[in-house]
């Protein structure tokens, strides 16, 4: 705004200084044959200040274009603070939500003859852990088999973990699939999703991404916007089962499962 100022100030003195030029000719140089003679040099300033005013003009209009872009800037910043706080209303009520549907998870197992327990919360995630890891084994299977086992073992057990597991690909597929976001902020909220889990829960979580496909199917094409980075290998039923996801990895097949 300054530099405009400056360039629309020297504009004001070129033009008075052409205004006063025929009047100091007048007082400095009477005669006609020597003001004839200045004449020809006051062409040669004419120039000179033309020049000087398109300089300007020029100038001026470069000043503009900037700050044009600034203001253009400044706009698609607020926008984007506009987008990413809707994106975090939504992002942490539906945490709020995962939180409330885990603490009402509960379930019965009998302990003896005469005795059944309730578990209840994160308890019941551990529980379903164990359970599903005896139902597809421990061992290095192939992709192929613990899927065919998870089937076998989703037809009896799914009902109890329907709203759990479908609210936790909600909320992934919320971050993935978000338009108000680059890579570097979907990492950034996948690490504060992974963080309002337990090992219990990532581990459980991991498993239904890599052998529930169709629960999965838009995570899945996202190898590299996923929370398995997160994921405690000692929890899972064999260590290579996280290569099954990322046969890139290299992982120690001797660390036994929860003693690593």
């Amino acid at each position: 705004m300054d530099a405009k100022k400056a360039a629309i100030g020297t504009g004001y003195i070129v033009f008075f200084l052409w205004l006063v030029t025929p009047i100091l000719l007048l007082i400095f140089f009477p005669d006609i044959s020597q003001r004839g003679q200045f004449g020809d040099g006051y062409g040669f300033i004419t120039s000179l200040f033309s020049g000087i005013t398109i300089i300007g003009l020029i100038y001026t209009i470069y000043i503009q274009r900037e700050e044009i872009k600034d203001t253009q800037e400044n706009a698609a910043k607020q926008n984007k603070a506009i987008l990413i706080q809707r994106f975090e209303n939504t992002f942490f009520k539906m945490l709020e939500l995962q939180s409330h549907i885990t603490n009402d998870l509960s379930i019965s197992r009998q302990v003896d003859m005469l005795q059944w327990k309730e578990f209840k919360g994160k308890v019941v995630v551990n529980v379903e852990r164990e359970n599903l890891l005896e139902a597809i084994g421990r061992s290095n299977d192939s992709l192929q088999t613990l899927i065919q086992r998870y089937i076998e073992y989703d037809k009896e057990n799914h009902t109890q973990f329907d709203r759990y597991l479908s609210n936790l690909d909600s909320i992934h597929e919320f971050i993935i699939s978000s338009l108000s976001l680059d890579n570097n902020e979907k990492q950034f909220y996948l690490g504060i999703f992974a963080l309002q889990l337990d090992d219990h829960e990532l581990a459980l979580y991991f498993y239904y991404i890599l052998l529930d496909q169709q629960r999965t199917s838009t995570i899945l094409p996202h190898p590299d916007l996923d929370i398995s980075g997160y994921v405690n290998i000692s929890f899972l039923g064999h260590p290579d089962h996280m290569k099954l996801y990322h046969p890139e990895l290299s992982i120690d097949s001797n660390c036994l499962p929860e003693k690593c």
